[in-house]
């Protein structure tokens, strides 16, 4: 028996777990049966017994096991309910994304991040909720963190569905499941506040890199700033924290912004709050405790301040020092423009949307799958539809005509524009004609949308084909009928128009009541209030009022219109009716626009003359520069027998000259380079100088010239003067072979005069207006014509001194001329030095590529007395001069094609100063060239050259750089 006891299968028995007691037992009862020939009866019963006993203390223990089991499978259910709330409502967003990249699972919170719902997410591409430009960025990161298993955080940009973005951080991981199949599991957190917070620390930290610059940024800037240390005290204020002077407000933006260093700001605001109950003033204080405190990274608030003359918006924010320095900045801005702009903004838009509702045209736009996102309200009536989101082309149209709808919108979104006509049924059984505007919408980053503006053109079309069938008829009576007529009973509304009226405001006759809201809406937007004001003040005044406008008709096009009104008045004064036509004026206006720019096409020709005159005058000075300084070199070695042929040298030369010195003076006062110099002069003195530059002529003609003392002074540039006076005396003189020329100073219509009287051959009345054109002359035949510009040099002189030109001429008899000329006062006569032939020797620095003008300009400089270093090219010539600096140097403008003249004196003035005396040399009158040197203080002297202009300019100009 001992022996049976130490049976193993006890210790088996006591060992095996719950589930497999009854197998045991079952064994041990078979066991011990088949020894029931060795054991007695009472030994297998004593067995038994215990064995049974054993099975009840398993039974419950196994009761006990499945109670605990019950209970902790209870316990799951209720965390895993909690789990799945705390993952939908938890603040951070989470997903679950499979190796294809499609979402299988995602919580409400980053459905409301991305503006989606939790439904649209499941089966969706992760990436696309990535902003693309950094769709690659997450791509990569998927890709790593699938093939490493590991688990990394990112900081990329999320895209809404609205289309705006903001910023995120990815925190990922990468959980296997069975076999080779995992999920990237994505928590998501929105950054976007962190990312400005982070971006303003930056900022700040860097501009605290410098006080003295931070002083000047925060005292140019017009915000309100101070600083407050830990405890809330102001310990710096800027500038417009220091001016700020209103007396009017809230606490928050004006009582406590006008206290200075060393008060509590937040002493101040609680104080307000206590005393006014000023909410702003509460939450101020709590922002900056909450910033102060490290709760907030920065608090923004907005508030107003309120006045005598209206309301102000402010703008308040609070922001910290950084972590080495315990304090925050405050910064009040005035934001009641930005307030103003938002609200306008909102009108705007409805008022957009109220035009287009009240457009009377289709309009609507679709998305790149062609499917309508907008419709206005005349698309609804015109459709019969309420609800139209989502339907495309095939849904509005037979089959055929949503074929040809669909192309003609791809080739818009193609070209960006087009414009086509589509014939139609409409649902109410109507057949129409629609021109449609179509137009591409661009949208960053997504295909663009189409827009569409779509006018029934079907009573146009029907126009036209009564004007092909009876074409003959229609012109009749528009010939007979040429204008629309109305008239209106302001006592009684009744309003009739004639049937002109109604085809002229693009209404078939009889097709519409006629009434002022009807036809005030064929007037263009634009005009409208135009007209509404004029309507209301033509009622105030009997008798006839005008005025011309703008209509646009339904086919989209405009016209202009002349209205022509009457107001009647009854027996107490009042108005009772008003009658009107109408009359169409576009031809007229097209006249007058094709005369406009028929006005600016002759312009532009004056312009294209002015820069051929100029090359022509530069082409044909280059070989005369030469000759005329050859000639006057000539003057000087010749034998005195040839001294006659050199004076008839020099006449050719001076004849040619004074006809390139007037294109040069057009050229000039074109570019606006002559600058009046007003002063007040002797007139006698003035006239004396005159005559006895012209007397010498006027003798030889024997002709008598007279001039009247007066005694009186001008005010006005006495250069200028002279070029009008003397071209008007050498004209009297020239065109008059017998007789006279008289000059006086006269009064006439309340304005001082100088008039030229002469007995010459007069002037026609049908030829006075001509003879002041360029190039204009009277007689070619005479035996000096002169250049023809010489009276439109003096018109555009004139106008630059602002004075007027009078004529009166007979043909045959004479002519008189007179110049206003403004009234001056008794001055000292300023005595100009006078260049005279006795001049210190210069150094002159000569740069020229025509050989022959550069030993001309040689000779004559050296037969003068001068010191002459010269070269062909602006790089030699420095060379030559090395370190010494010429008194002057003269260059040729057109050296070669890349280099010019001006390039030489600008090189040679960084070498010797930038004031070093220069002086250009050209045949070139454009305007501009003449500009640029008159700028750089650079002299022009134009070819050919006459060696004492010469002389004096560069004497000039040298004397001028001393002073």
């Amino acid at each position: 028996m001992d022996s049976l006891k130490k049976c193993p299968d006890q210790s088996i028995l006591s060992e095996c777990p719950a589930p497999d007691l009854r197998f045991n037992a079952e064994t041990r009862a078979t066991h011990e049966s088949g020894l029931s020939n060795v054991l007695t009866l009472p030994h297998s019963l004593e067995v038994s017994q215990a064995m049974l006993h054993e099975l009840r203390l398993r039974q419950i223990e196994l009761e006990l096991q499945n109670q605990a089991l019950r209970e902790s499978m209870m316990e799951l259910r209720s965390m895993q309910e909690q789990y799945f709330d705390l993952y939908d409502l938890a603040p951070v967003g989470y997903c679950s994304v499979a190796d294809d990249g499609f979402i299988i699972q995602a919580n409400q919170t980053l459905a409301s991040l991305v503006g989606r719902s939790i439904e649209s997410l499941r089966n969706y591409a992760f990436l696309k909720l990535v902003l693309p430009a950094d769709r690659d960025i997450g791509y990569l990161l998927q890709r790593h963190l699938v093939r490493v298993g590991d688990t990394r955080a990112i900081e990329l940009r999320m895209l809404k569905q609205d289309g705006s973005s903001f910023w995120a951080q990815l925190l990922t991981r990468v959980a296997r499941l069975q076999g080779e199949t995992s999920v990237l599991r994505i928590a998501l957190h929105d950054i976007t506040e962190r990312k400005r917070a982070e971006d303003i620390v930056c900022h700040n930290q860097s501009l605290l890199a410098s006080a003295e610059f931070n002083r000047c940024v925060i005292d140019s800037v017009p915000a309100r700033i101070a600083v407050l240390d830990r405890l809330g005290a102001i310990v710096a204020v800027n500038q417009p924290w220091k001016q700020v002077a209103m007396g009017h407000g809230s606490a928050v933006g004006v009582t406590a912004v006008r206290t200075g260093v060393g008060a509590n700001y937040l002493a101040i605001c609680r104080q307000a709050f206590a005393t006014t109950q000023d909410p702003y003033a509460q939450m101020a204080t709590q922002g900056i405790e909450a910033v102060l405190a490290g709760h907030l990274p920065i608090f923004s608030m907005e508030y107003p301040c309120h006045h005598a003359e209206g309301s102000e918006w402010f703008e308040m924010k609070v922001m910290p020092m950084g972590e080495d320095i315990q304090g925050v900045v405050v910064a009040h801005t005035d934001i009641t423009e930005r307030k103003r702009s938002n609200q306008a903004l909102v009108e705007s838009d409805a008022r957009f949307s109220q035009f287009m509702d009240t457009l009377p045209a289709i309009a609507f736009i679709k998305n790149e799958r062609g499917e309508l996102v907008y419709a206005n309200r005349h698309f609804e009536k015109t459709f019969l539809l309420g609800n139209w989101a989502g339907l495309t082309s095939s849904d509005l149209y037979p089959p055929d005509v949503a074929h040809r709808l669909d192309a003609s919108d791809q080739n818009a979104l193609d070209v960006g524009y087009l414009v086509s006509e589509i014939s139609i049924v409409r649902p109410d059984g109507l057949h129409a004609v629609y021109q449609d505007h179509k137009f591409a919408i661009p949208r960053h980053g997504l295909p663009p949308l189409l827009g569409c503006i779509a006018l029934d053109i079907s009573e146009h079309k029907r126009i036209e084909m009564a004007y092909r069938e009876g074409q003959e008829h229609l012109t009749q009576a528009q010939s007979i009928a040429s204008m629309g007529s109305w008239r209106a009973d302001l006592s009684s509304g009744d309003v009739r128009w004639s049937d002109e009226q109604f085809r002229m405001l693009g209404y078939s006759p009889g097709t519409v009541v006629p009434s002022y809201e009807a036809f005030l809406q064929r007037v263009v937007p634009e005009d409208r209030e135009r007209v509404r004001t004029a309507f209301a003040q033509s009622l105030l005044f009997v008798g006839p009022h005008q005025m011309e406008y703008r209509i646009q008709l339904p086919d989209g096009s405009q016209r202009y219109v002349l209205a022509n009104g009457m107001v009647e008045k009854d027996s107490n004064g009042h108005p009772r009716f008003i009658t009107g036509t109408l009359v169409d004026i576009t031809e007229r206006m097209r006249i007058a626009d094709e005369l406009l720019a028929a006005k600016h096409v002759a312009e532009h020709a004056n312009r294209a003359k002015s820069k051929f005159l100029a090359a022509a005058s530069h082409d044909l000075r280059q070989p005369l520069a030469a000759l005329a300084l050859y000639v006057g070199a000539l003057q000087r070695k010749a034998d005195p027998s040839l001294h006659h042929l050199v004076n008839k040298i020099t006449e050719c030369c001076t004849a040619l000259s004074e006809l390139l010195n007037d294109l040069l003076e057009v050229s000039k006062l074109e570019a606006g380079v002559v600058k009046p110099h007003l002063e007040h002069f002797s007139l006698d003195e003035f006239m004396q100088k005159l005559l006895s530059m012209h007397s010498p002529v006027a003798v030889n003609k024997s002709l008598k010239l007279r001039w009247r003392n007066c005694g009186q002074y001008a005010y006005s540039d006495p250069v200028l003067m002279r070029r009008i006076v003397g071209n008007l005396l050498s004209n009297a003189i020239r065109y008059t072979d017998q007789g006279g020329v008289l000059m006086a100073y006269r009064h006439h219509d309340g304005r001082t005069w100088l008039e030229i009287w002469d007995t010459g051959i007069g002037i026609a009345a049908d030829k006075i207006d001509f003879i002041f054109e360029e190039f204009s002359q009277l007689d070619t035949t005479l035996k000096n014509p002169g250049s023809g510009l010489g009276l439109a040099i003096m018109t555009k002189t004139a106008e630059l001194l602002g004075l007027k030109i009078r004529v009166r001429s007979r043909e045959g008899f004479g002519s008189m001329f007179a110049v206003e000329l403004p009234s001056g006062h008794a001055v000292q006569a300023i005595k100009h030095r006078q260049f005279n032939g006795h001049r210190r020797s210069l150094h002159f620095a000569i740069v020229e590529n025509n050989v022959h003008v550069l030993d001309s300009i040689v000779i004559a400089l050296q037969s003068a007395g001068h010191e002459v270093t010269y070269a062909l090219d602006g790089k030699t010539l420095l060379a030559i001069l090395d370190s010494v600096p010429p008194d002057i140097i003269i260059a040729d403008y057109r050296l070669s094609a890349q280099i010019t003249g001006y390039d030489v004196i600008e090189a040679a003035r960084s070498r010797f100063g930038d004031t070093l005396p220069a002086l250009i040399i050209t045949g070139d009158t454009d305007p501009s060239l003449i500009r640029k040197m008159s700028q750089r203080g650079i002299a022009i002297q134009y070819k050919p050259l006459q060696l004492d202009a010469l002389l004096a300019c560069a004497t000039e100009q040298v004397e001028r750089s001393k002073t």
